[in-house]
C-alpha cells in the first residue's frame, strides 16, 4: 500500500514537473527576448540563463512562445467511417 501511494505521488510530481518546464520555457522566451532588445549578445544571454546559444537563437527569432503541439490521433472507429460513408445508398422506390 505504500508503495502505491509513494509512486503516486511521484507521478504527480512528474506531471507537476513538467508542467513547470513548460512554463519555464515561455518564461525562457521571454527572458531571452528582454535579454536581447536590451542588446546583450546571443553568447551572453545563454551564458547568463544557463541555456545553449542555439536555443537562444532559436528563442529569439521565435514569434510566439514555443508550445506543446500535438496531432490528432483520430478515433478507434474511424476506419468503420469511412466505408460507411463510400458505400452506395439503394435507390429510393
Amino acid at each position: 500500500m505504500v508503495t502505491g501511494i509513494a509512486s503516486s505521488l511521484a507521478a504527480r510530481e512528474g506531471s507537476e514537473q513538467k508542467e513547470a518546464e513548460e512554463v519555464r520555457s515561455a518564461m525562457d522566451w521571454a527572458q531571452v527576448r528582454a535579454l536581447a532588445a536590451d542588446g546583450h549578445s546571443q553568447r551572453e544571454i545563454a551564458r547568463r540563463l544557463g541555456i545553449n546559444r542555439r536555443t537562444v537563437r532559436r528563442l529569439i527569432e521565435a514569434e510566439e512562445p514555443p508550445r506543446y503541439r500535438r496531432e490528432a490521433g483520430g478515433s478507434m472507429l474511424d476506419p468503420l467511417e469511412l466505408p460507411a460513408i463510400l458505400a452506395p445508398t439503394p435507390p429510393a422506390s
